[in-house]
């Protein structure tokens, strides 16, 4: 289904006139994700936007069930992206962040998943910093 799904992104962006590459990989691995980053910027020539829209939610009856699992999909990825895209993106670069009222009213039968949309909103806004001030980014 994911196959399916990135297929049809590709046939939409390049529907619309624009340039679209597909990279398969596991984002729950930094190197995979520096390397996405990498190769988006080589293909395309820079990288202007990064959307960090991957979740991964399910509801359990025992929530550390999949605990290691959703984090590294929701949150860990979402870390390694940013961190591996944020040098490769001049200002005016835009990085979006998909949370959810989870976050605020979470679902006890969504324990896991609701956790790591509240670490995204958290992770968000300290990128959010480092952005802003690029002598702190060069220091951390």
């Amino acid at each position: 289904m994911e196959r399916e799904d990135a297929n049809e992104t590709v046939r939409l962006v390049e529907g619309a006139g624009r340039k679209a590459i597909l990279i398969t990989g596991d984002i729950r691995e930094n190197s995979f994700c520096r390397k996405l980053v990498e190769e988006t910027v080589k293909a395309i020539g820079r990288l202007d936007v990064l959307a960090n829209n991957a979740a991964f939610q399910r509801t359990y009856e025992s929530p550390e069930d999949q605990f290691d699992g959703t984090f590294r999909t929701n949150v860990y990825a979402t870390f390694f992206l940013t961190r591996a895209a944020m040098p490769k993106m001049k200002p005016g670069g835009v990085i979006l962040n998909t949370c959810s009222i989870e976050a605020f009213q979470s679902s006890e039968s969504l324990t896991a998943y609701a956790s790591t949309k509240a670490a995204l909103v958290s992770l968000t806004k300290s990128f959010s910093e480092l952005a802003i001030d690029p002598i702190a980014r060069d220091t951390r």
